[in-house]
């Protein structure tokens, strides 16, 4: 308690000290008047005037803890999600049977990849008591699919808190209680998505009989459920190739053209059929919905160079790096694509870096070798082979015999 006192009073030291950068003069004297006016900015979206307010009734009460709830929820609202989150850290220490607010900082949390933490929040809201409720949560599909379920955090159903303790559990890798949370979930409500939910930890946990009999029974349930079609292509591709089922891919694209992944494993489905107009299509498409996502530029990158668009495959392999470098296949296919261009210096230099994440990647020491090789660096060329074949790649005789000369 002493400890969280020294930071609360940090916090509103902090508070006193640095009044906002907006203009104080029009705001009421009062911090009430001020939280007042900024629900009524909040109410007509109007969202900095609304921050401004919410600031000013806690420059002048640094106590008033509505209104950091209520500015947490603003900024949660403009995208300022770390900020939102203190908000609600600071309103939850004050009033911590609030379930709104305890929910609203779960979700956040598992937003930001606090899982653990968003796992604490969503267990501690299955004993707290219920009480007035004034949010109703919409809760929808990923990337924009029609809402499938309307809420309020205090329900006498909480089918829905036990899904996502579930999801926790899953990204956590806890992957027996993530099914045991899905099961309770659907013990009270047969919901689709939370068949999808508990369908994904069974192929994380290799029971991929099981994950497809959750697929077909979330799509019996709802049969325009996208994620359950998209899901169920890419299982099938990969435990049963001889059944793959492209028109599943098509339909989940029907049902919610704004899921970025039924673009991007249809994109890959055509990539293998040779059907590459068709399949850069898709990952332009998938693209266009999701632009943070390296593995598309990865993979349209690969289309590119098969239409032998080599300047736009450079851009999309350092687009692919740039957000993630860590990607070594990323760095290994546009060090090859310099290697075809004859730039083989600056193919080394990409081959390593892909080689500094991943030591034992045994396609980047033999690309590397071979790009040494033609910048005539045979010793260090032949000692790329080495390793080549030191984690596991069969490196041909007759190369060897060309590069590491007595």
């Amino acid at each position: 308690m002493r400890m969280f006192c020294r930071f609360f009073g940090l916090i509103l030291a902090m508070v006193a000290a640095c009044p906002p950068a907006r203009a104080q003069a029009e705001m009421p004297r009062s911090a009430v008047a001020c939280y007042e006016l900024g629900e009524t900015h909040a109410q007509s979206k109007d969202w900095d005037a609304a921050l401004a307010a919410f600031d000013a009734a806690l420059q002048r009460d640094a106590y008033f803890a509505d209104a950091y709830y209520a500015r947490g929820l603003v900024r949660e609202q403009t995208g300022l999600l770390n900020e939102a989150l203190t908000d609600y850290n600071i309103y939850v220490s004050l009033r911590p049977e609030h379930v709104e607010a305890r929910f609203n900082r779960a979700q956040l949390r598992f937003r930001l990849e606090q899982y653990a933490l968003a796992l604490e929040d969503f267990k501690m809201l299955l004993y707290l008591p219920a009480g007035e409720t004034t949010t109703v949560f919409f809760r929808q599909n990923a990337f924009g699919g029609e809402v499938n379920q309307v809420f309020t955090a205090q329900g006498a159903d909480n089918s829905y808190l036990h899904n996502y303790i579930g999801l926790a559990l899953t990204k956590l890798q806890r992957l027996d209680e993530a099914v045991a949370a899905f099961d309770s979930a659907l013990l009270k409500t047969p919901d689709a998505d939370v068949l999808v939910n508990r369908g994904i930890a069974y192929e994380k946990m290799g029971k991929t009989d099981l994950a497809r009999l959750d697929y077909e029974a979330a799509l019996q349930r709802q049969p325009h459920h996208a994620l359950a079609k998209h899901n169920l292509a890419v299982l099938s591709a990969r435990t049963r190739p001889e059944e793959t089922n492209v028109q599943l891919l098509d339909e989940a694209i029907d049902d919610n053209p704004a899921l970025p992944y039924a673009w991007a494993e249809r994109g890959h489905a055509r990539f293998l059929q040779g059907n590459y107009q068709g399949a850069l299509s898709d990952f332009s498409e998938a693209i266009r919905i999701n632009p943070a996502e390296a593995g598309y530029y990865l993979h349209r990158g690969q289309v590119y160079e098969k239409l032998h668009r080599s300047t736009d495959a450079y851009i999309d392999y350092t687009q692919a790096v740039k957000l993630d470098e860590r990607d070594e296949k990323a760095w290994l296919h546009r060090g090859n694509l310099l290697t075809r261009l004859g730039r083989w210096q600056e193919a080394v230099e990409d081959y390593s870096v892909a080689l500094t994440h991943h030591p034992d990647y045994a396609s980047a020491w033999y690309n590397r070798a071979l790009a040494r090789q033609r910048l005539g660096q045979l010793v260090h060329a032949c000692a790329d082979l080495a390793m080549a074949e030191q984690n596991g790649l069969a490196v041909p005789i007759k190369l060897k015999k060309q590069v590491c000369k007595e």
